[in-house]
């Protein structure tokens, strides 16, 4: 079990022995420290109840005081780590599930909440994050036809997507799988995006951030080591995402450069301060200075 959350766990374990899953009913308290409270029922039954500052840490107190109840020795078997809120979440253990289903499985919005992971829409937000594109320019629009009739419209830019669903949640997360898939047709799998995107694959931005100070407080002369090689990881970071989309980047901007229309800087002849933005052009009244020839 080691490296399966807390509701890994009781998910497979509910699915494979009482052959029912669990649910959760959520409760907001008034409490600023814990806010929100959730409560496991399996078959109608309560088995656990857990409270924490986010609806995630409820979820996993709360599987884990229902797996307590269920196996006896539980604590033994994840090694009496009663101390922690649950392993690390996102763990590859946990996305063994997701290695078969595909990004646009309209399951997955289900799969993601019962196992405390992100949610396709939120998958897109990090993504659209990573690459410097504001939230804001995603457009959704929801066009109802009948009855459990819907029809979900989300736009990124030149990307159009277009699902039916039965509410504006479903349609929502639905389709930002199908927007998902058309940004990464590389990646087939719901496990490939999440190790993209998911918990875990971000870098360490605490040790990019010390680098950097290191090298700010070294002498100017002296040659910055750990900065330099902070710089070669992201550039071969940028490298390999080139590579993989096939060329297929846009870049922001093009930078061109002639060798026949250079930028000159000229300074004044009156003044040590004063520059040209371009060459002066000579004037035939001003002197000129020629150099002088020796016999």
């Amino acid at each position: 079990m080691t490296g399966k959350s807390y509701v890994c766990i009781l998910h497979e374990y509910c699915q494979n022995v009482i052959r029912r899953p669990p649910t959760y009913q959520t409760t907001v308290l008034e409490n600023e420290k814990n806010p929100y409270q959730m409560t496991v029922f399996i078959n109608g039954n309560p088995y656990g109840t857990g409270a924490g500052q986010s609806k995630k840490c409820a979820r996993l107190e709360a599987a884990r005081k229902a797996l307590e109840v269920l196996i006896p020795d539980f604590q033994k078997i994840v090694c009496n780590d009663s101390h922690q809120t649950g392993p690390v979440v996102a763990s590859d253990r946990d996305m063994q599930l997701f290695d078969s289903i595909s990004v646009t499985d309209p399951r997955l919005y289900e799969l993601s909440v019962r196992m405390a992971l992100p949610t396709p829409y939120n998958l897109l937000v990090e993504c659209l994050n990573r690459s410097c594109v504001p939230e804001s320019d995603l457009k959704s629009n929801m066009i109802s036809q009948g009855r459990s009739k819907h029809f979900f419209t989300l736009q990124l830019r030149e990307h159009t997507v277009k699902v039916r669903c039965k509410n504006k949640r479903e349609g929502r997360h639905l389709s930002a799988q199908h927007l998902l898939a058309r940004l990464h047709p590389e990646v087939n799998t719901w496990s490939g995006l999440l190790r993209m995107y998911g918990p875990g694959s971000k870098p360490d931005k605490r040790n990019e951030l010390e680098t950097i100070q290191d090298a700010q407080t070294q002498q100017k002369s002296a040659v910055k080591a750990s900065l330099i090689r902070l710089l070669k990881a992201k550039m071969s970071e940028l490298a390999d995402q080139w590579e993989k989309s096939g060329g297929s980047l846009n870049p922001k901007g093009k930078f061109f450069v002639s060798p026949y229309n250079l930028p000159v800087v000229a300074f004044h002849p009156d003044s040590e301060g004063d520059l040209y933005s371009s060459a002066p052009i000579a004037s035939s009244s001003s002197p000129t200075i020629q150099p002088s020839t020796s016999d």
